[in-house]
């Protein structure tokens, strides 16, 4: 998946969050994986792949879905 904010389902509640395929390490399971869901909720939570599921293609952004503006 490329980066990007994605419709998603965490822990049960739908919202938007960014996707960066930065490296990380998964502290709570004690391996390297390769991207990070930033939440836009209200906490600002930050978690791994494995804990989201995905809802949507990835959003368009204004100049992709607006052009000339």
């Amino acid at each position: 998946m490329d980066d990007g904010f994605y419709w998603i389902s965490f822990r049960g509640i739908v919202q938007i969050a960014f996707l960066s395929n930065e490296p990380v390490e998964d502290i709570d399971r004690g391996v390297a994986a390769t991207g990070v869901w930033f939440l836009t909720g209200e906490k600002g939570e930050v978690c791994g792949m494995d804990d989201v599921k995905v809802l949507s293609a990835k959003l368009a952004g204004p100049d992709e879905t607006f052009p000339g503006v």
